[in-house]
């Protein structure tokens, strides 16, 4: 069941663009439950690709997540492996909405997290200052 409250979230993120479109990008966030609960943190570094089809930039990126679960889980650390695909349509010089899917694999399992895929699936308006 679902708590009232809210979820507390950390991120901290880098980006190295490279030629050609290529880029490295590290993220890395920890988080809060809604009753103050420690959920962890993870860290993504992961190559990416960026390419435009007028109007519209793609991004495909992939690499290793080091997850490090809160200690009330029980799960050891562990190595999942993900990528995420990204598309983005500009609605003015500041604004650029976007809709990305990013499919995780885990190999190892444990209470409320099982072997196999986790998908997250967002979209949303980014505003630049």
């Amino acid at each position: 069941e679902d708590q009232v409250g809210l979820k507390h979230q950390i991120a901290v993120a880098g980006l190295w663009t490279f030629s050609d479109g290529v880029y490295f990008s590290v993220e890395n966030r920890t988080g809060w439950w809604t009753d103050g609960t420690y959920l962890g943190n993870y860290t993504d570094p992961w190559l990416g690709f960026r390419f435009n089809i007028d109007p519209v930039s793609v991004s495909i990126s992939a690499g290793p997540r080091f997850y490090t679960p809160g200690s009330y889980s029980g799960l050891s650390q562990r190595t999942d492996w993900g990528g995420e695909l990204e598309l983005e349509y500009p609605l003015g010089e500041n604004m650029v909405m976007y809709a990305h899917w990013k499919p995780i694999y885990s190999t190892e399992g444990g209470p409320g997290w099982g072997i196999g895929w986790q998908h997250h699936v967002g979209t949303g308006v980014t505003f630049s200052f």
